[in-house]
């Protein structure tokens, strides 16, 4: 089932590559226009994916909880398996799993950092929660602190 799902993200992301080449062979400027803004969307998801991924553990304070709410809503991440999450978000800062196999993943945001690293202290992350299937059930609407 995990792997049904994840080869649908596969083949829609195919699919919106394929519809980007075909844009120039369509006659209807109407359509033409349609065509690019839903590729300018894309191409902004996936800006935001690599600026996400490159600032993985928020020093360069390029990670909000705004645009892991816009990749978690765009890319219809809530009720996916953990592995779709993490190739889209990259791998995690943090991970607690809880006794009744609920998993918790925690990716840092707007963290404060010197030349050894993160201060100790000075840190905030977003969570998702997984149930124990390891599918996202939820992500909440604050930002914790330590």
């Amino acid at each position: 089932m995990k792997f049904c799902k994840f080869s649908y993200m596969v083949f829609l992301t195919l699919f919106a590559c394929s519809n980007a080449n075909n844009v120039r062979n369509e006659v209807d400027p109407q359509e033409k226009q349609d065509s690019t803004e839903s590729i300018s969307r894309y191409d902004n998801l996936h800006s935001m994916i690599e600026t996400w991924k490159n600032d993985s553990c928020g020093c360069l304070k390029k990670r909000t909880f705004e645009m892991a709410d816009s990749i978690i809503s765009k890319s219809h991440l809530i009720g996916q398996p953990i592995e779709n999450v993490r190739f889209l978000l990259g791998k995690e800062n943090n991970i607690v799993k809880e006794a009744n196999g609920t998993i918790h993943l925690y990716y840092l945001i707007n963290s404060i950092c010197d030349s050894n690293g993160i201060v100790v202290g000075d840190k905030s992350s977003i969570e998702l929660i997984f149930n124990p299937d390891g599918i996202l059930i939820e992500f909440p609407d604050w930002i914790q602190i330590e």
